[in-house]
């Protein structure tokens, strides 16, 4: 599949099946994480994959936990087999050769546009291969304070959970769909 042709067809489809994507699927995942642009505060991002079906069962009780009513939905992970949760330190300074320069606000907000490289290559990667992926954060808005579901999944202690995106087969076929410009505003100078 082409770049363009992957950007036309990704979109968050919430429609899992039973299918566990293969090891060879989810390593080719990880590895379109790993192109995707680094700074010097994403270095230390951490990924958790999760594919235990109990670990799930209680990732997604707590999403639903602080999610499900407002949404009104019954599940935020979907019945995905696979969760992919990023965390990293957050910083509570800015780097010394930089103080001058930026500020801590400015470091974090570096460190969550990587992040957010690294789920738009998730997704591309997952369409790419016939998967289906959607981000999610219900469970992160709870694992921010679930220390010990937060420990479970290999979280490493200090780091924060970021975002998270579920992988599997959908019962959704792909389709090209439209480019959303009117979600945009763009300045031409």
């Amino acid at each position: 599949m082409q770049l363009l042709e992957a950007m036309q067809k990704r979109t968050s489809l919430r429609d899992f099946t039973d299918y566990m994507p293969s090891k060879a699927e989810i390593d080719a995942i990880l590895e379109a994480i790993y192109y995707a642009p680094v700074v010097f505060i994403s270095k230390n991002t951490h990924i958790s994959v999760i594919t235990d079906k109990d670990v799930l069962k209680q990732l997604d009780e707590l999403g639903v936990s602080k999610y499900g009513k407002p949404l009104n939905i019954s599940s935020v992970l979907y019945n995905a087999p696979v969760y992919i949760v990023i965390s990293a330190p957050l910083a509570s300074d800015a780097p010394e050769a930089f103080k001058e320069a930026i500020d801590v606000d400015f470091v974090n907000r570096s460190l969550a546009w990587t992040v957010g490289t690294m789920v738009q290559n998730i997704q591309l990667r997952a369409t790419d291969l016939g998967l289906a992926s959607c981000p999610v954060n219900g469970t992160v808005a709870g694992l921010i304070h679930d220390k010990a579901l937060s420990q479970k999944i290999g979280i490493p202690e200090g780091y924060t959970p970021l975002t998270s995106v579920v992988i599997g087969k959908s019962k959704t076929p792909y389709e090209i769909r439209q480019g959303r410009k009117d979600n945009y505003q763009v300045s031409f100078i």
